[in-house]
């Protein structure tokens, strides 16, 4: 079974040629690759799979966000 989770965007760099973010998933910070959306920008919210960003979530959807006990935020 495949998981996709959000992730806050808090910054952004330039590796190679390609756009890398340190996301914020619920306090645990990860590299996620933005080759898919390269628009993403800091503070944007994103569906990460494998370590990489595939989704951007529009503003108007964030209020869904479940989090970890099965709540929505």
């Amino acid at each position: 079974m495949c998981i996709a989770l959000p992730g806050r965007i808090r910054s952004v760099r330039d590796v190679d040629g390609t756009p890398v973010a340190m996301t914020d998933f619920d306090g645990v910070m990860r590299e996620t690759n933005l080759l898919f959306v390269p628009e993403a920008k800091p503070g944007d919210l994103v569906i990460a799979h494998s370590g990489f960003a595939v989704r951007l979530v529009p503003a108007h959807r964030e209020e869904l966000r479940p989090t970890g006990d099965g709540s929505a935020r």
